[in-house]
């Protein structure tokens, strides 16, 4: 028995060994990335390990671990993956620092001539430096020290589409005019900058995949769903809300768990895991806030029709009661 054992002992060395043999022989070794082994010599099992693990004491098992430097093994980067139940996460566009620096919130001329200038209330108008508004008279005439509180004033001014600014001591002067972009003018002696109010900048954007009156991912995601209670949901996919639930039960679909919570009064909020067809029930009154593949959540909106005239109550539409789970 004993002759067995270690003569099994030395197989599983000779076996290890022939990796560095390899090696020996010019030809890479099998296993590359192995820092270091296991033999067991009861259950006869090897284990390969990625990295160097310190001896610990064991009466069954035999370590070996090889003496040249072996290559570090390579783990890619995880990828963030996208189920076909997440809908795409648009990429959002920072106008204020967009590409280009065609966009500014604090203009300054020359450095800013032609950019697009959003003001603080979101309008966005054309800055023009060393022009001027022509042959006009400006309604109202202001004492601004920037150019920036000149073009934000004009943009809160009603019946403003377009301002000269002349900066320097004493005036300060900053025009507000009624007269738009046909009125910009070169300005010869450099003295008054412009801006003029434009119509916002266009993209082009890939519609998100939708099918309306949807209630399962990803086509649900952002859309509302009137329970036949008369609760309104809005659903939120490949995210939950995580907040304590105060009861779980085993439905079919998302469909299946607004609707049992419509029927329960504390029940406000919604979270329901595709592989388990658990769903869980909370009090959560907003929007889910973590984002999770595998998940759709819900949360009460109000009552079907109330913000209509005579909407009132959550008794819900007697045809909707037939509608299928």
């Amino acid at each position: 028995m004993l002759q067995s054992t270690i003569a099994t002992a030395i197989l599983g060395y000779l076996q290890l060994a022939a990796v560095d043999a390899q090696a020996a022989k010019g030809r890479p070794p099998r296993y590359i990335y192995c820092q270091s082994a296991d033999y067991n010599w009861g259950t006869k099992n090897c284990v390969r390990f990625r990295e160097y693990i310190p001896l610990v004491p064991n009466p069954n098992v035999n370590t070996w671990f090889p003496l040249e430097e072996r290559k570090k093994d390579p783990q890619p980067d995880p990828q963030e993956r996208t189920p076909a139940s997440c809908p795409a996460s648009p990429k959002l566009i920072v106008e204020s620092v967009a590409e280009a620096g065609s966009y500014t919130t604090d203009s300054k001329c020359p450095q800013d001539d032609n950019k697009i200038f959003i003001s603080s209330g979101g309008t966005y108008m054309r800055t023009r430096c060393n022009a001027h508004v022509e042959a006009k008279a400006p309604f109202a005439t202001l004492a601004l020290s920037t150019l920036s509180e000149c073009f934000n004033h004009c943009s809160e001014t009603e019946g403003c589409n377009s301002v000269s600014w002349e900066g320097g001591r004493p005036t300060w002067a900053c025009r507000l005019y009624s007269e738009g972009e046909e009125a910009a003018k070169p300005c010869l002696n450099k003295l008054h900058d412009m801006a003029f109010i434009m119509e916002p900048p266009t993209i082009e954007a890939a519609d998100d995949p939708m099918i309306l009156c949807s209630t399962e991912c990803p086509y649900a995601n952002g859309q509302t769903w009137d329970s036949p209670s008369g609760v309104k949901f809005h659903m939120d996919c490949c995210k939950r809300h995580g907040v304590k639930a105060f009861a779980k039960e085993k439905l079919p679909s998302l469909k299946a768990c607004m609707a049992a919570c419509a029927t329960a009064p504390a029940c406000q909020s919604v979270d329901w895991q595709q592989d388990s067809g658990m769903c869980y029930f909370g009090k959560h009154s907003g929007e889910p806030t973590i984002s999770v593949s595998g998940w759709s959540s819900a949360h009460a909106v109000g009552c079907a029709g109330a913000c209509k005239k005579d909407g009132c109550g959550c008794s819900g539409d007697k045809n909707d009661t037939k509608d299928e789970l």
